[in-house]
């Protein structure tokens, strides 16, 4: 799972992440929803929507990586978005014109 999750975020933002970093990521205290969603609140204004589009799918794909997702995480997931302010078509990917490239 820690090799997936370093491939996704190496997949999506070009930066390498050592194992010891998703190790701490992952600790239970971060998914600290009132300072996440706080924090979040503060900087969704400032990220263009394919920024907000990309990190909803970028946790999605964690999300998923260990084949099992959790009510928890549904629910963390649900509320990143809301906090994000991110469109349904934004997390399906989905945008408007040519599809065919």
């Amino acid at each position: 799972e820690v090799d997936r999750i370093r491939d996704i975020l190496k997949e999506r933002t070009g930066e390498e992440f050592s194992a010891a970093d998703i190790r701490v990521a992952a600790r239970a205290e971060l998914y600290a929803e009132a300072n996440l969603k706080k924090y979040l609140a503060s900087v969704q204004k400032k990220l263009t929507d394919r920024q907000r589009a990309s990190i909803i799918q970028a946790l999605g794909d964690v999300m998923r990586s260990d084949e099992t997702v959790s009510v928890l995480e549904i629910d963390f997931f649900n509320s990143v978005a809301n906090t994000l302010h991110v469109t349904p078509a934004q997390i399906a990917g989905l945008k408007a014109g040519d599809v065919s490239t």
